[in-house]
């Protein structure tokens, strides 16, 4: 409709298995404490038409930062998180993956 705001996103298959890398590394290096037993792996719908049958990739990504190799993992695809920004509103992000790990100390 005439006056609204779009935005326009652009990614690569690179950048999403490297975000995947990236934040399975943090749980991993912040929890050595502690033993990680599950994921539960939330990712946008949008990421999968970007990476299409290399989905399996960003999941064995997201695995290989684990040094316990029987971690299982469950998951689903949203259409979108609800976050809030730095202001403290809440806005909706695409694209994005959250990975939710399950262990004890």
């Amino acid at each position: 409709p005439d006056g609204s705001r779009v935005t326009l996103m652009k990614s690569s298959f690179y950048n999403l298995v490297q975000g995947a890398i990236d934040a399975s590394n943090r749980i991993a290096f912040e929890k050595k404490e502690c033993s990680v037993y599950s994921n539960i792996v939330i990712s946008c719908v949008g990421r999968k038409m970007v990476l299409k049958q290399r989905v399996d990739d960003e999941i064995e990504a997201i695995l290989s930062s684990y040094e316990k190799k029987n971690v299982r993992q469950i998951g689903f695809y949203s259409y979108g998180e609800i976050s809030p920004v730095p202001s403290g509103e809440c806005d909706l992000y695409n694209q994005t993956m959250t990975v939710i790990s399950l262990g004890e100390y």
